[in-house]
């Protein structure tokens, strides 16, 4: 009967929480309300001299322009449709943002000007544009097709298709040019096997096939971002880790689910390291971007759901993480969190919030971090769902997120106080487990 007890509440409490934010979204639908008066924030990327941040604002299918000194907007670009991601040319004077629809395009945008300059069709829901590192082709990752369009800049038009696993959401070139490493959201096989989690493909660029899958440790899925470090060396990438292989008995202390950042070794094109984001008490909910600092001394990770940024002295986590388990304190080893794993290439552990970061609560008015850069000793992050950017020093003695506001205050919607409801976790018990983790992203969503 206890048994009983223990499983049954946490699923009702699961249930009513998901079909309570399905309810608020699907009335607003239904009532005509809309969330385009909201701008959206959902990514970002910086000048050279870094004085000013371009910021794709998804609701509101446009492109502004923040002043970095100033602080404020001096000017905005339009887009024919919902701006998903942004990359910048290698001399700084066009602007590439995908624009997402089912006929997506690639609006390239003329900095100078900010004007519209031409348009190159890509694929299904296109997002995370890269550029090469001779600036000659720029790589689009197409979620709903499965595949990666590959643009000749010079041309102005996609030249071919790569085909991926699964809702490819972002990828990173490696430095020497040769290799695409591309995030799929979803696992693309079967959920009833021993073994069931979303990889890594990796594109041979001369080639122009996969020539390896990256596998994730056993369980993961929602991958977000991935990033390879200003030193080619490490690629991260943010994403979750479902116990799936453990029987759910409750929500606490992350019996269902870890919010974690894999670090893959580019030389060998193996994950090296995993680790959660989450601590024993307080979990990480809903990892999404992820940026390095122009030095790769700084790592910093979003949580979209629980409104933080994790900030990691990148040396010194390496040098906690290459030791063993056996090696730590076990007085300390409860609060440093080293918990089995479920299979996969973690050396059967992943630790907890590592000693070498830092979580940082944005301020009460910045919710739904999803994009985030370093410029010099400051971190930016784009915030979905209050319309705003946050600045955080990077200086000692301590991160201090300072807001910056983009537009005026939101007014919600219906249909917007649903959607930050459930990508959120205002109502969860033990902070950081999201209803959105249980539900990713599909293509269904966009029906």
């Amino acid at each position: 009967m206890v048994l009983k007890r223990q499983l049954f509440y946490p699923m009702r409490f699961m249930m009513r929480l998901i079909a309570g934010a399905w309810l608020v979204g699907w009335t607003a639908m239904g009532s005509g309300l809309s969330d385009f008066s909201c701008l959206s924030p959902t990514a970002l990327v910086a000048t050279q001299d870094g004085k000013t941040l371009f910021v794709a604002c998804a609701t509101a299918n446009r492109v502004l322009c923040f002043d970095v000194a100033a602080k404020k907007v001096t000017a905005s670009v339009a887009m024919p449709l919902p701006p998903s991601g942004l990359a910048l040319s290698r001399d700084g004077r066009q602007l590439f943002v995908t624009c997402a629809a089912p006929e997506s395009q690639v609006c390239i945008v003329d900095v100078a000007k900010l004007k519209i300059t031409a348009t190159i069709a890509v694929g299904h829901t296109a997002i995370a544009p890269v550029i090469s590192p001779d600036g000659k082709t720029l790589y689009v990752c197409n979620q709903f097709n499965n595949d990666v369009s590959i643009v000749d800049l010079a041309a102005k038009k996609e030249v071919r298709r790569i085909a991926v696993l699964r809702d490819p959401v972002a990828a990173d070139v490696s430095k020497d040019g040769k290799y695409l490493l591309v995030a799929n959201q979803l696992p693309a096989g079967r959920a009833d096997l021993d073994y069931d989690a979303a990889a890594v493909s990796v594109i041979d660029l001369a080639a122009g096939k996969v020539i390896k899958e990256i596998h994730m440790i056993n369980g993961s899925g929602s991958l977000k971002d991935i990033r390879i470090s200003p030193d080619g060396k490490f690629a991260a990438v943010t994403h979750l880790v479902g116990w799936h292989k453990q029987p759910t008995k409750s929500v606490n202390f992350g019996r269902m689910h870890g919010n974690a950042v894999t670090l893959i070794n580019v030389a060998r094109l193996e994950v090296d390291y995993v680790f959660q984001l989450d601590t024993l008490k307080s979990g990480a909910g809903n990892p999404w971007g992820l940026a390095w600092s122009a030095d790769g001394s700084k790592l910093a990770v979003v949580s979209a759901g629980i409104h933080e940024v994790s900030i990691f002295d990148f040396p010194a986590l390496l040098d906690e993480l290459a030791r063993r388990p056996e090696d730590l304190d076990p007085v300390a080893q409860g609060s440093f969190g080293y918990k089995p794993a479920v299979g996969g290439d973690s050396g059967g552990y992943i630790p907890f919030l590592p000693k070498a970061g830092q979580r940082v609560k944005l301020t009460g008015t910045d919710l739904g971090p999803r994009a985030v850069i370093v410029v010099g000793n400051t971190v930016y992050t784009a915030n979905y769902f209050s319309d705003t950017l946050s600045a955080i020093d990077l200086a000692p003695p301590s991160f201090r997120p300072n807001p910056c506001r983009s537009a005026p205050s939101r007014k919600w919607t219906w249909c917007g106080r649903g959607s930050f409801i459930f990508m959120t976790q205002p109502f969860v018990c033990r902070a950081g487990r999201v209803v959105r983790a249980v539900i990713p992203a599909t293509r269904a969503w966009t029906a």
